[in-house]
């Protein structure tokens, strides 16, 4: 049986033309087509002729703000170190320019020169600064040793000592007598040399600076006074030897890439700051002091009669201090850091007095890291306030018998634990006996009070602090 095969809606049997409707709808597509490809080609047309015109004109704009740039740098290169202008500038010439021919010299700088300046060492205010043009601080380095000379003079003395690569280095380096207002002086270190793009395959100076800087002896048994002195030196090491016959009013020392380091010094008011390097201090005697560095260590004994700062924000902190004066005192060692690095404070502090009242305020910080801190002796019936914190780290702070007052030790997650004898021997000789009182008791809290009579009972306060760790209070 036959069956029929239908044809496909719309199509045409074979030999036959396409119907007028196609035909129309044919020519109608062509020319859209050729409309587009018009639009597309005037587009990009004017596409790559704004192209070409903004990048003439952003060229020629760069080439004049690139030429301004390089004027002023030829201008300073040629003209100027960077000397702070509130400064008038002596500059010294190097002398006694040599080749060192010694086996064990560091033959990255085989040349050497010298430079010496002499300040009267009654000036208001001494000082001794480096400064580099064009952010060059890392390549002006070195070390600066301080020290008191045997020699009876009324002038500070400064050696400087030039370790250079080339000889020909010397031009960018100078040193400099620099004179300000209000009776200050003081010498300069000042490196300047141009570092253009085009000229970095060119080999930069380098060199190394030593600098002795020599305070005069004293014709007498008493010390040396200075008003004034301070540093702000780049990426140099600053060692100040034994200076225990210098008496400073006011000492501020400060770096920026470098240690600091000291045997003993004595001053009323001491800054000494770093942003990149350990502070080590041997023996530091004074009124009042902020130590301070960013990323390192502070360790030594520190001895202050009003007030002390310990900070540091990414290094252990391992101080001893001790309080032997009068006046009212505050010890404040504080140590911050990241989340991903845990840091110490370690501390042992002796409290002592001269009067029958005195009153000590305490204070240790630190953050994602242990806290230990020692009160070894307190002067009896003296006024303690503590207040010692940390968090993501353990909690550990020992108070002496003399201790008398409030006390709270608390943790968020962990054990706070109290260790108070009240069979200890009475401090003063009277034979008293010794009252803890336990207001509260739990597994991240323990509070009350201890002391040798019902007014000691509220004498002062001591407040330990951690979280997700333990706690632990010592009396």
């Amino acid at each position: 049986m036959d069956t029929d095969v239908k044809a496909p809606i719309l199509a045409q049997p074979d030999g036959l033309p396409p119907p007028a409707w196609s035909q129309e709808v044919s020519e109608r597509r062509h020319v859209q087509k050729k409309r587009r490809f018009v639009k597309f080609a005037v587009l990009s047309v004017m596409l790559i002729w704004l192209g070409v015109h903004s990048r003439h004109h952003l060229k020629h704009g760069a080439q004049k703000v690139f030429s301004a740039l390089s004027a002023d740098e030829h201008k300073m290169a040629a003209s100027s170190w960077p000397i702070p202008d509130e400064y008038s500038a002596d500059c010294v010439q190097w002398s006694n320019v040599e080749k060192v021919l010694d086996i064990e010299a560091d033959h990255r700088f085989p040349y050497s020169a010298e430079a010496n300046i002499e300040i009267p060492i009654t000036a208001d205010s001494l000082f001794v600064v480096s400064h580099a043009v064009r952010h060059h601080t890392v390549l002006a380095g070195g070390r600066v040793q301080f020290l008191q000379s045997e020699e009876v003079v009324d002038k500070l003395q400064i050696g400087v000592t030039a370790h250079v690569h080339r000889e020909k280095d010397l031009k960018h380096v100078k040193t400099c007598l620099l004179e300000g207002e209000a009776g200050a002086r003081g010498a300069g270190l000042f490196t300047n040399w141009a570092s253009k793009s085009h000229h970095r395959h060119r080999r930069q100076p380098r060199f190394r600076l030593d600098v002795v800087v020599a305070f005069p002896a004293m014709d007498k048994d008493s010390p040396l006074a200075v008003k004034e002195f301070w540093t702000n030196m780049t990426a140099f090491s600053q060692e100040f030897y034994d200076l225990s016959g210098v008496a400073f009013d006011s000492l501020n020392v400060r770096n920026f890439l470098g240690p600091i380091s000291a045997e003993n010094l004595k001053a009323k008011a001491a800054n000494i700051e770093t942003d990149f390097g350990p502070i080590r201090i041997g023996s530091l005697n004074v009124t009042a002091a902020n130590v301070t560095t960013t990323m390192g260590p502070i360790s030594g004994s520190f001895f202050a009669s009003d007030s002390l700062s310990l900070k540091t924000s990414n290094g252990p902190s391992s101080p001893t201090s001790s309080f032997p004066t009068q006046t009212r005192r505050r010890d404040l060692l504080s140590s911050s850091s990241t989340p991903r690095t845990g840091h110490i404070i370690d501390s042992s502090v002796d409290l002592s007095t001269t009067k029958d009242e005195s009153a000590f305020d305490l204070i240790a910080k630190t953050s994602n890291g242990r806290l230990a801190l020692a009160v070894p002796s307190a002067p009896i019936d003296s006024t303690i306030t503590l207040d010692a914190r940390t968090a993501f780290g353990s909690a550990h702070v020992k108070l002496p018998a003399t201790f008398e007052g409030a006390f709270s030790a608390s943790t968020s997650i962990g054990a706070a634990s109290l260790k108070a004898d009240e069979n200890a021997p009475d401090p003063s000789g009277q034979g008293r006996a010794r009252k803890v009182v336990v207001d509260a008791a739990g597994r991240t809290n323990v509070q009350g009070s201890v002391g040798w009579s019902e007014e000691g009972l509220a004498r002062g306060n001591a407040h330990v602090e951690t979280s997700i760790a333990s706690v632990v209070l010592e009396l």
